[in-house]
């Protein structure tokens, strides 16, 4: 049965060495799509907004600003400044993406 062997090695090797078409679909460069474009234009602008409300946050936090109820305060600006970051790390990722596939395109 050294045949059979042969015809199933014949046939295991062929199919490796082709590239799977979902493989080679993700190696073409794509570009933005308009959704996507409109979606890269608002993260340039967001994320800087929300670095300047966690500066500003980061400010009244360790500056110290009065209020009427310090406590209340203090813990409010430590819950938004939490999500803030998380906002700021997500909105990056999405940025850092979208960028890639813009300039592989261009």
């Amino acid at each position: 049965k050294p045949e059979a062997s042969a015809a199933i090695a014949s046939t295991s090797s062929s199919t490796a060495n082709k590239p799977s078409s979902q493989h080679t679909r993700s190696n073409r460069a794509r570009k933005l799509s308009y959704k996507e474009r409109r979606e890269l234009e608002t993260l340039e602008t967001r994320i800087p907004d929300l670095e300047n409300e966690k500066a500003t946050i980061e400010g009244q936090l360790y500056g110290g600003g009065a209020s009427r109820d310090p406590l209340l305060d203090l813990s409010e600006l430590t819950q938004r400044l939490a999500a803030i970051e998380l906002e700021i790390d997500a909105a990056t990722e999405r940025w850092m993406e979208l960028s890639e596939i813009a300039e592989a395109s261009a």
